[in-house]
Formats: C-alpha cells, structure tokens, sequence
C-alpha cells in the first residue's frame, strides 16, 4: 500500500480500531523494543505546567506486570497524590471534552504530608485489569501526581503534575506517554502481532551489516546525551540549511534503519520534508518541528511530538509522505522529524 499525503499542519485522527485490525494481519518481522527494570523508559514530571519535580519511570517484565514509579528529585517536593491509567488507545483514559479526569483513574494513591513522600510505585497486573495482549504491543499511560513543597516545615506551594511528552486533545496542559511494552513470552513472536516502533530522522556515525545502531556511540545529535545522559528519550534532529537537499535515516526503536527522511526547499524558502518508509515497515502517523537556528532554539530537553506544528496519521497504513511548511525559512534549521512505525 502507497499513499502521498501532503500537509499545512492539520492533523487527522488516528482511529485506534483499524489499528487493531491490522494487527491481525501483518506479521512482525523485527522485534519490538522495550524497557525492563535496567533500562527504563523516563518521562519528565512537570508541576504547574513549567516546574522540573522529577520524572516517572515505566518498564514492565514481559509476563503480566507493569510498573510505573513516580520519582521527586527536585529539593523540598513531595507527593501528595499520584494517580495513573492507561489503555490501547487514548480514548481508554477517563476524559472529559478531551481532558483527563485523574479522579476517575484506575489506579490511585493518597499520600499524607507527614510521610514526606518522594517516590511511589505502582504495580500494575496487566492480566486482572484484562488486558488482552493479542492486539499489539502498544500503550498509552497517563500518570498524573498532585505534589507540595515544603520549606522548614513550612507548606509553600502546591500544584498538579503530569508527565510524557504528548498533549491530550482538550483545553488543559496534561500530557501523556506512548509506551512499548515488551512482548509476552520473553520476547519472542506469538504469532499473528504487529509490532510498532517509535521513529527519528537522523544520522548514524556508523552502523554494521545488520543496520544496528548503538546508541551510546553511533548517534549524532541525540537530545538524550544532552540533558538526561543515557536515561529517557532517545530522540534526534537533523540540522538543515535552506537551498540544500538533505537526505538522512529514519532510525525506528533505537536500531533499525526504516527508510529516509529527505529534505528540501524552494527558491522561496518553503521547505518541504518527504518520510519514505522501505521495506515490510508501514507508517501511521508523524510528527514534524521545524525551528530556525538563527533564533539560538537548538533542541536542549526532549522533545513533545504532540506539540509540534506539523502532523498527521492515518487508518490505513502509508508508506510515503510529503509535508510543506507553510512559512518561509532562511539561513540554518533545526528539524525534528518523528513517525511511528509499524511491521
């Protein structure tokens, strides 16, 4: 299946249940990477929309569980209360005209302020909360804390907090996480399950006969080496100057090369950025930000997709995109190309 889908920015909404149809019928060709409890999967936690508390770590085992840990490092912040809840879809979350409702979570927790909590964890058994593992390997998880400081014993200030780095389609700033979960039965292929992946346009300094990437040594320009060391997302940019033709990978899960990101502009300083998707991968949606150097926004904390300018998804999987900005640029760019994948 090919499909050109050409762009001004307007999303289109990604309907869940084709997805899960579809992933009766592909099969999965490469294995879906995941976090397990020594390599976690960390989302910052913001509180009042802008204060760095700490983050939330997400892994699960493979088997039936899966953990989310809230985690303060910020001085003097405590969790006061901590609520979380997830499904396939977005719209699994309570909301409200496209807000979250933490009340109404599944899983929550009071903690009192005399117990100066800083981290919590959740356990959450996949199996009692009937999670049916056989549509894919894919989970949408809001966790959401209500967090207090204090000073000398003094109570301070008090906010709401949330992590992950996409908007939820209501009118507040909540946020949530896209999540990989390792597959069931250690990893190895049950059969008839699509696998999706999480993708970056960028380059490889280097890579092998299997197109492997390590991504402590091979990445140029990470977000993650800049801000958070080898913890958190592994996201990319490309640097860009207008009039050139700049081609680079799309690098899927961390290792596998996709397809290529190309990217060009007009006489005018339209830029226009084309996703070829190669091989048994298809694409379902992308997420595109395109930034001037000239203005110093270089990339320095880990990208939002959900906040970017440009973006689209699809029910029917395609293998090609085109998007034109509709700004002129000029001088040197920063762009951040994000998909989602899927084999």
């Amino acid at each position: 299946m090919r499909k050109i889908f050409n762009s001004n920015g307007k999303a289109l909404v990604l309907v869940a249940g084709a997805i899960m149809i579809l992933a009766a019928l592909l099969v999965m060709v490469q294995p879906v990477a995941g976090y397990n409890e020594n390599d976690k999967y960390s989302a910052d936690l913001y509180a009042g929309q802008n204060i760095l508390v700490g983050r939330v770590d997400v892994w699960n085992d493979g088997l039936s569980t899966l953990y989310v840990e809230f985690v303060l490092t910020a001085a003097d912040w405590y969790l006061e209360e901590t609520q979380v809840d997830y499904g396939p879809a977005v719209s699994d979350i309570p909301q409200n005209n496209g807000n979250p409702v933490p009340g109404q979570f599944d899983h929550k927790t009071t903690h009192t302020s005399s117990n100066m909590v800083t981290s919590y964890l959740y356990e959450i058994d996949l199996t009692t909360d009937g999670w049916n593992w056989a549509w894919g390997w894919y989970i949408y998880i809001a966790t959401h804390a209500t967090v207090h400081k204090i000073v000398d014993g003094t109570y301070t200030q008090g906010e709401t907090a949330w992590s992950g780095d996409n908007d939820f389609d209501g009118a507040n700033w909540a946020t949530y996480i896209d999540f990989p979960l390792i597959p069931p039965n250690g990893g190895e292929d049950p059969g008839d399950d699509m696998s999706s992946e999480t993708a970056w346009g960028g380059t490889w300094d280097d890579r092998d006969s299997d197109n492997y990437v390590d991504r402590n040594e091979d990445m140029y320009n990470p977000y993650y080496s800049q801000t958070r060391g080898d913890r958190g997302n592994w996201a990319l940019f490309i640097e860009y100057s207008v009039g050139d033709t700049t081609t680079v990978d799309l690098i899927a899960g961390q290792h596998w090369d996709v397809g290529d990101v190309i990217i060009t502009s007009d006489a005018n300083g339209y830029v226009t950025v084309e996703i070829e998707i190669s091989g048994d991968w298809e694409m379902s949606e992308y997420h595109i930000q395109i930034e001037s150097q000239g203005t110093n926004i270089r990339p320095d904390q880990e990208p939002k997709p959900g906040q970017f300018d440009y973006k689209g998804s699809w029910e029917d999987m395609v293998t090609e995109v085109s998007v034109d900005s509709d700004e002129t640029f000029s001088g040197d760019l920063y762009i951040m190309v994000h998909a989602v994948v899927w084999s």
